[in-house]
């Protein structure tokens, strides 16, 4: 990085896609933003530790100010020419929140689901957590589709292939793909001590407190 010269491989679907973004996350829970701009590496911290596509991470953050009024409390009773009203249901807090598929509204999302989540104590309960937010911005196959009078780059139908949640203090990799929704979980210490690393991973029990999962 510090000598300007960066080589990264990819896929031809992926070269075409540039610029990409590369969030990097440490086990104490800090977070950068490795982002290629006019040919130049871009390194930001990420306070939200957030990260979607396009466009450059910078608007992202900045796009936060139009969502200041969300909150995870009730909204209070309004009165419109002396007619009170009260909210519908509960929730009303989050009025506003964007619920569309492009990157800037899954950015919004999952910034905001992160942020008023309820604290867990556990590692394991991080792990639920983070599989229940991911749900709020994963694309089911057929819901965004390419228009076929403007052909792109992009597949004619996009949707999510896979999730990960990453346990960076236990090394556990847990995986969960479109066509179930059961997780895997490899714990890569014990995977490097078994010796079989360079096997078929998703073959070996995965073990935790709470998975005991095969492929």
């Amino acid at each position: 990085m510090k000598d300007e010269t960066v080589q990264v491989g990819a896929s031809t679907l992926l070269a075409g896609l540039l610029p990409l973004h590369f969030p990097i996350h440490d086990s104490d829970g800090n977070c950068i933003v490795i982002e290629f701009t006019d040919g130049k590496a871009m390194v930001y911290n990420n306070p939200v530790s957030v990260l979607t596509n396009q466009p450059e991470f910078p608007w992202h953050l900045e796009n936060l100010r139009n969502y200041t009024s969300l909150s995870p409390y009730d909204a209070n009773e309004a009165t419109f020419n002396g007619y009170a009203v009260t909210q519908t249901g509960h929730g009303s807090g989050l009025s506003g929140l964007p619920g569309d598929p492009p990157p800037p509204s899954r950015f919004v999302r999952a910034t905001v689901m992160t942020s008023f989540a309820a604290p867990v104590t556990t590692l394991d309960a991080g792990t639920h957590l983070a599989f229940h937010i991911v749900n709020t911005v994963d694309i089911p196959k057929g819901l965004v589709a390419c228009n076929q009078a403007n052909k792109s780059i992009l597949p004619d139908i996009d949707y999510t292939q896979w999730v990960t949640v990453r346990d960076a203090a236990r090394k556990i990799y847990s995986v969960r793909f479109h066509q179930s929704q059961q997780v895997r979980s490899i714990n890569l210490t014990e995977l490097k001590q078994s010796g079989q690393q360079n096997g078929e991973p998703f073959r070996l029990l995965a073990k935790s407190s709470h998975y005991e999962l095969t492929s």
